[in-house]
């Protein structure tokens, strides 16, 4: 992520009710989405295109309310 989530909290107020993430590789934003409080507030929609980095990533986030897409967008 070119700018640090908890820094669009902090700063611009940011605090979104849901998150859209394309391109979701191995979730690497997970912890800064955490990290500014956006985790217990919304739910995260991860978009993977690659098969095997989609399963890795659904193993990964089990036991939460995210959800992982296999797609290209």
């Amino acid at each position: 992520m070119l700018i640090d989530a908890a820094a669009l909290a902090r700063i611009y107020a940011v605090q979104p009710c849901g998150i859209l993430h394309v391109g979701a590789h191995a979730a690497e934003e997970l912890a800064l989405y955490r990290a500014a409080g956006w985790l217990a507030r919304c739910r995260v929609v991860w978009v993977e295109a690659q098969p095997a980095l989609a399963r890795n990533l659904e193993q990964r986030l089990a036991g939460t309310d995210a959800k992982v897409i296999e797609a290209v967008a």
